[in-house]
């Protein structure tokens, strides 16, 4: 509390009256008495009190002053019967972590990157993500599209997005952010990220273009901003997997999407979108200069001279794969485990989210991607949107010049693409 009342004032007022103010909006919030339909009311008041703050005290005391936002919001997360067959119980809810998201988010949009404890910026964005799950997934909700619902997943990946501002690669908040304890969290935003987005496709003129492009920029984001190949290996078949079929619906190539004026199809900032999503995860994780190590064999015309060379001097082709293969001997099935058993502890949880990034799976990895790449980017370069068309060129340009060796069968491609 001292460290926080003290500091230079902003619009005249002090940094004590600043603190006196928040005090009486935020104690409601955390005592056991506060009536719960007053918990909305008392939100907005915290926001607005932090807003007469200046930027370096809320800076000082970030985790203190976003406390009893974020005790309402892991208290509104839990599951509760009564939302079930109480529909006023249940819209509270919704409002109530609605209010404390945007809360969240108008404090960090005051904060440089790097601002805040790396711990407790992770925590949030777990957080964060478990609003996101319950607002998608819970049984209890209505599974119709209403607003609220609609209101809710917007208000998660805005403030999803404003967390991971604060990130950036070879930090120590991305090092905390990617720390084995929340890696099942890291990859459920993945894959809730990407379920939003095509939530929204799949509903056609009546999906939230806004919550598309927003839900795949935040994809993009999490990737960029921790940037660490070794965690992003394991996720990169299944986001490079959901961001195709999310540039498939945008092509309007899919019954039921790209019909009407806020169809996928002609969303182009979602498309934008995820052709920097896509470009992000393959740039991170097969980037030549973090795979050296490894080399990427394909079955060529140099393949076949040299095992004919083999047998002409007496070496059969079988030995000669046995030497090849040399390096791969350390490579075992379970490198890919697999998602973590239910009721697994955060260590065995972790492990089974990581891979092994070794020849063989670099051959069966690039080759997949290279498919990927063309049936994405190809489409793309001859988009009606200028916008879309330049995404795509700096998408290949920079797949190419980072990528030449892991994915050099995708060369030509990536030319035609970056020449368009």
């Amino acid at each position: 509390v001292g460290a926080m009342a003290s500091g230079d004032a902003g619009d005249g007022v002090t940094p004590d009256v600043s603190f006196a103010t928040f005090h009486r909006s935020a104690t409601p919030l955390v005592s056991d008495d506060a009536a719960v339909e007053d918990t909305v009311s008392h939100l907005a008041a915290v926001a607005a009190s932090i807003a007469s703050m200046d930027a370096p005290m809320i800076e000082r005391s970030l985790d203190f002053i976003l406390f009893p936002v974020t005790a309402v919001m892991r208290r509104e997360t839990e599951p509760k019967g009564d939302t079930a067959t109480n529909p006023k119980a249940q819209a509270r809810r919704i409002k109530t972590l609605e209010e404390s998201l945007k809360c969240i988010s108008t404090v960090l949009r005051r904060l440089e990157p790097g601002c805040g404890k790396p711990d407790f910026i992770a925590d949030l964005f777990c957080d964060v993500v478990a609003v996101l799950a319950r607002a998608g997934s819970d049984p209890s909700l209505d599974p119709s599209r209403s607003s609220d619902l609609e209101d809710l997943r917007f208000a998660a990946v805005t403030c999803a997005s404003e967390v991971l501002r604060l990130v950036r690669p070879d930090t120590e908040h991305a090092v905390a952010l990617t720390a084995d304890r929340n890696l099942p969290a890291v990859g459920y935003a993945v894959s809730l990220l990407v379920q939003t987005a095509h939530l929204e496709a799949a509903a056609g003129a009546r999906g939230s273009k806004v919550a598309r492009a927003a839900s795949l920029r935040t994809l993009r984001d999490l990737v960029m901003n921790t940037a660490d190949p070794d965690v992003w290996s394991f996720f990169l078949p299944g986001i490079v997997s959901g961001l195709a079929k999310a540039l498939h619906a945008s092509s309007g190539l899919r019954s039921g999407e790209g019909s009407g004026p806020a169809s996928a199809a002609d969303d182009s900032a979602s498309t934008e979108a995820a052709i920097e999503a896509l470009a992000a995860i393959v740039t991170c994780v097969l980037d030549d200069g973090v795979n050296v190590g490894i080399k990427r064999r394909d079955e060529d015309g140099g393949d076949v001279r040299e095992r004919l060379r083999r047998m002409m001097s007496g070496r059969t082709a079988s030995n000669g794969d046995e030497k090849d293969d040399a390096g791969d001997k350390d490579e075992k099935d379970d490198d890919v485990r697999g998602p973590p058993p239910t009721g697994a502890d955060a260590t065995e949880a972790a492990a089974r989210l990581k891979t092994k990034r070794t020849a063989r799976w670099l051959r069966e990895t690039a080759p997949r991607v290279e498919r990927v790449l063309a049936a994405a980017l190809t489409p793309a370069c001859a988009h009606r949107k200028p916008s879309v068309r330049r995404a795509s060129c700096a998408a290949a340009t920079a797949v190419m010049r980072l990528c030449a060796d892991t994915l050099r069968g995708a060369k030509r491609t990536l030319l035609e693409c970056a020449l368009v």
